[in-house]
């Protein structure tokens, strides 16, 4: 994943029972390094050097004495905040193919030309670019541009030393959080739109997780990749990619991991918290609204229904068990109805979430729930559910959320 620095470039301690990640920020030669990185990123990006030519010259800034875990690891995070592109025209691999071909037809074609005339290398660059109206030489240029070491940068969204350090010390983080088997985030009285953000980008993740409020706080619990390990490494990145949303958070807020480190597999806990000064990549641009949701809301005017949809919705509380942060809210005078957008979590997360809705769930609550969920069984598992229940398949269909919330509205 761009942004996650590999494990032998990391720069962690382990300090009894924790893992203690060695953030940058604030470190003069750390700085030293950025400033000579980004110096050499924003040359390549002005010139368009091949990522081989890239290679060399941070090895040679580096050299024999420098911290090479801190330097590559500034490096690698720079190459994946850059812009690649196979600087020919035409597909390489069609053009390679093409020449392995006519090869084939002139050969056997020998290392160096010899006595017995057979053609070499050049002949047959020469032949395949005549029938392509091309020179030999921009033909062979061809044929590997494709390669990585090949490819040119053509920009880079890493200015300068600050940026830098701040991208470094949040890839480290989520480095660390890749090998996580339970994540806990507590949220000091957090704003509700702040919330639901937050909650967005869960979903945007598709992250098994449950929350609940402690007094003006919010717990949230996330399952970690190696609790799932026939699909750990996916899973896991998605869990790396929530930690910038986390970040947005403007309030106070603490993260507990628990880490399975090295192939001993020792037990460790990373701890950070908004006062680490971690800083999100992430466009501060308002709660990422799903498909379904969006869909449904651009056809609700069509039914030219008296309820009004609106996604400013609240977390609704199950008996201080856990909450539910529906997607949508629908009014019509006195009355409310609330909707969630159920569309990829596990079926055992599906059930234990629908045994709490059943016991302490509000009875306006609608719950669109995808088809894969319910399978064959239907909604079986939500028998006792005080709300509606709305299968779909792709699309929220309007209409039946419009029978729904009549039924169940207070």
């Amino acid at each position: 994943m761009a942004g996650v620095i590999p494990s032998p470039l990391l720069r962690v301690r382990l300090a009894g029972p924790n893992i203690v990640p060695q953030f940058v920020a604030d470190r003069p030669v750390a700085r030293e390094a950025a400033e000579a990185l980004v110096g050499v990123f924003t040359s390549a990006a002005e010139e368009r050097w091949p990522r081989a030519r890239i290679e060399e010259s941070v090895k040679s800034v580096i050299g024999d004495s420098r911290d090479h875990k801190l330097w590559k690891g500034l490096a690698r995070v720079l190459e994946d905040r850059s812009d690649f592109v196979v600087a020919v025209d035409g597909d390489p691999v069609e053009q390679r193919l093409a020449v392995f071909r006519r090869a084939a037809v002139m050969g056997p074609v020998a290392l160096e030309a010899g006595p017995l005339g057979r053609p070499v290398a050049a002949d047959v660059l020469a032949a395949e670019a005549a029938t392509r109206g091309t020179e030999a030489t921009a033909l062979a240029a061809a044929l590997y541009a494709d390669r990585p070491d090949e490819q040119e940068i053509t920009g880079c969204d890493v200015l300068d030393a600050d940026t830098l350090l701040a991208r470094y010390d949040t890839a480290l983080a989520q480095s660390v959080l890749l090998h996580a088997t339970a994540v806990r985030v507590i949220l000091v009285d957090p704003r509700p739109e702040r919330l639901k953000q937050l909650f967005r980008w869960v979903k945007f993740h598709q992250l098994v997780h449950t929350a609940k409020r402690v007094g003006k706080d919010v717990v949230l619990s996330l399952d970690g990749p190696m609790s799932m390990f026939s699909q750990s490494t996916r899973y896991g990145l998605k869990l790396a990619q929530f930690l910038p949303a986390l970040l947005l958070q403007d309030g106070a807020w603490t993260l507990e991991a628990d880490i399975v480190w090295t192939k001993r597999a020792l037990k460790r806990v990373l701890a950070l918290s908004n006062e680490d000064g971690l800083v999100s990549h992430l466009p501060d641009n308002g709660a990422w609204v799903s498909k379904e949701q969006q869909g449904l809301v651009d056809r609700w005017p069509s039914l030219e229904s008296k309820w009004v949809v609106s996604d400013r919705t609240e977390p609704l509380d199950l008996d201080g068990r856990s909450i539910v942060l529906p997607d949508l809210k629908f009014t019509h005078g006195k009355r409310t109805a609330w909707l969630e957008v159920v569309g990829y979590w596990r079926k055992d997360w599906l059930k234990n979430r629908t045994e709490l809705l059943k016991r302490h769930g509000p009875g306006n609550l609608v719950l669109a729930v995808s088809r894969k969920l319910l399978g064959d069984d239907g909604d079986g598992d939500l028998e006792g559910f005080a709300g509606a229940i709305i299968p779909f398949k792709e699309v929220v269909p309007p209409k039946a959320v419009l029978e729904a919330i009549e039924r169940v509205a207070r």
